[in-house]
């Protein structure tokens, strides 16, 4: 039976290109090194270091030099959406698929191992809409190797104590979509401009304005009543 939805915060809820762009790119500059707006397509929606190593591999920086670049990014980043971002940034209908969830009394989870998940969703202000919030603060106390394991629906369904089956998820990552699929979350990929094919999803849509709560929820248990 559904108890629960899961949404990646970057690239489902919140629509940050924009921010991630100008911060790369001002970075970038200060090293005098161009952002190449094809690799740009490439790596925007992956793990921050893997951005910068997409971004700045072809270049001659050693390791420790794209981390700092990266950190520098980072931070500029924060500054920006602390000053700046507004519920201006959610894409469209996110309020209303989330409103909708809630009166069909089923859990919100919002799924991040960002450090900035907590300050995005305040400032968008839909962080009390969330039942459980996926962050650093989560990882207090566990060991390296529990952490290493610990994946942000593992951590939501353990907290919850929600079977894969109960959850449905909704993600930009193609690499996230296959995680949660081991899991047997019913999974939604939103591609932006990436590849349908590299998503192992249940359901597609291209952007998170085009969900269709009845749409997802009618395949959901066309899936789990067959079963």
């Amino acid at each position: 039976m559904l108890k629960a939805f899961m949404f990646d915060v970057e690239g489902v809820l919140i629509n940050l290109e924009h921010y991630r762009y100008v911060c790369w790119k001002s970075i970038l500059s200060q090293h005098n090194i161009l952002l190449n707006d094809k690799l740009w397509k490439e790596a925007y929606g992956h793990k921050r270091m893997e951005v910068a190593n997409i971004l700045l591999k072809k270049t001659k920086l050693s390791q420790n030099e794209i981390t700092s670049i990266c950190n520098e990014t980072n931070s500029l980043f924060v500054s920006l959406v602390e000053k700046g971002i507004s519920s201006k940034a959610l894409y469209a209908g996110i309020k209303n698929l989330l409103r909708t969830i809630k009166q069909k009394h089923y859990l919100l989870i919002a799924n991040s191992s960002s450090q900035n998940v907590d300050i995005l969703l305040k400032k968008t202000n839909i962080y009390k809409e969330f039942d459980y919030v996926t962050n650093y603060d989560n990882l207090k106390g566990f060991s390296v190797d529990e952490k290493a394991t610990l994946t942000p629906p593992v951590m939501a369904m353990n907290k919850l104590k929600l079977l894969g089956n109960e959850c449905i998820a909704f993600d930009d990552s193609p690499q996230n979509i296959d995680i949660l699929n081991k899991l047997n979350i019913f999974t939604i990929g939103i591609t932006n401009y990436q590849d349908k094919k590299s998503f192992n999803s249940k359901m597609i849509y291209n952007s998170s304005q085009n969900i269709n709560y009845e749409e997802v929820t009618f395949n959901y248990y066309k899936k789990y009543d067959s079963n």
